[in-house]
């Protein structure tokens, strides 16, 4: 057995532990009323040193693995498997089904001024546009043309503008241990994205796909988790607003499709 294919098994994994430590660190290290954080957070602590030593890990562990040939697009990334299917379709209905519901979400907050939220509403048509663009290149299969080819780009501008509207409504946040690891996913998701466009716009860099989708994957498990338990084990502490589970749920999707398309490039190795 290859153990290149167990490389986005294992970002899952990490993915997963990160996420529970980041749940506990927002449980626990941040003061009720304030938000502020409360010296001796070894959750938080854990999480860091967790997500340091697997940047280190997938360093080296991609850094190893050398490629025969640069592989195909189609090769790398387009399988009639069941279960890649499922994976894309599963990602796709996740991500536009929260989009739509950002979209919903902001255009009906009563919180602030419509121009308040103007920066938003091409966030979510992109994050739509993202899950359809998934189902797209499902469809095209192994037909890619010059058409099917502008799917690749559009899950990067969607991680960029996120990338853009999470540091603008945080960038004066004195809560950088939260919003950080909020942004985070945000960079390894454009950076991931970029990668997978750049097989048919640009030089196939699959070491890079597989470093960028990796840590992409491991830290939207990072965020997906930590909120989904904070929301559940105590709603009123930190009081997500909708348009924030609809950004969980976005990233879940998008993780979702990049484990499947590094499944694949690892097996087509």
């Amino acid at each position: 057995m290859n153990l290149i294919v167990l490389l986005p098994i294992l970002a899952a994994l990490l993915g997963v532990f990160g996420g529970v430590f980041r749940g506990l660190s927002l449980l626990n290290g941040y003061e009720p009323q304030t938000h502020l954080p409360i010296a001796g957070d070894n959750f938080q602590l854990m999480l860091i040193i967790l997500s340091v030593v697997s940047v280190i890990i997938f360093v080296i562990l991609c850094a190893r693995f050398k490629f025969d040939a640069e592989p195909q697009f189609e090769k790398a990334f387009i399988s009639d498997s069941a279960g890649y299917k499922t994976l894309c379709v599963l990602s796709a209905l996740i991500t536009i089904l929260c989009g739509a519901g950002g979209f919903y979400f902001a255009l009906t907050n009563s919180d602030k001024s419509f121009y308040s939220h103007i920066t938003e509403f091409p966030l979510w048509i992109l994050a739509v546009l993202t899950g359809v663009a998934i189902i797209g290149l499902i469809r095209a299969k192994e037909n890619i043309n010059e058409s099917s080819a502008y799917f690749t780009l559009i899950p990067m501008f969607w991680a960029a503008f996120d990338l853009i509207v999470i540091f603008k409504n945080n960038s004066s946040s004195p809560f950088v241990g939260y919003y950080s690891f909020e942004l985070i996913p945000s960079v390894f998701l454009t950076l991931a994205f970029y990668a997978f466009a750049s097989f048919l716009y640009s030089k196939p860099k699959p070491r890079f796909m597989l470093f960028a989708s990796s840590i992409a994957i491991i830290f939207s498990l990072v965020c997906v988790i930590g909120t989904v338990m904070t929301h559940i084990l105590n709603p009123t502490l930190w009081a997500f607003n909708m348009q924030t589970l609809m950004r969980t749920g976005c990233l879940l999707g998008t993780a979702l499709y990049l484990f499947a398309l590094d499944l694949n490039l690892c097996k087509s190795v």
